[in-house]
């Protein structure tokens, strides 16, 4: 059941971020007009964040009864779905705000200069 249960939330997972991914041009557009320093502690918080609350679901899962030497127990699934669908979410945010930090600090490219010259 373990292998069954994990493969569908795997699709379901990546499902959810390919639909984010869609979704680009809205998150860069709201992410561009917050600060910088907003958008850093959105970023890294973000990536972190989406670690720990995946890593405190499972252990608090754990302890709930609901994964075990034997697997994962029924009614934990829906439980471990709605993890990984939190964890991607913030991490697709976490990582969108990155990139937004990275490529708005791109140079420019040189511009022409204004008076032509001669191939040589």
């Amino acid at each position: 059941m373990t292998w069954i249960g994990g493969g569908i939330c795997f699709l379901i997972w990546v499902a959810y971020g390919w639909r984010m991914r869609s979704q680009a041009d809205v998150m860069r557009a709201r992410l561009a007009g917050m600060s910088r320093s907003r958008i850093v502690f959105l970023g890294s918080g973000g990536l972190l964040l989406g670690l720990l609350v995946l890593k405190a679901g499972m252990v608090g899962l754990a302890l709930l009864g609901g994964a075990d030497a034997d697997g994962i127990k029924l009614w934990a699934w829906p439980f471990v779905l709605l993890l990984g669908l939190i964890f991607v979410h913030v991490q697709v945010w976490g990582a969108a705000a990155m990139l937004t930090l990275v490529l708005g600090r791109e140079t420019p490219p040189p511009s022409q200069s204004s008076t032509p010259q001669e191939p040589s």
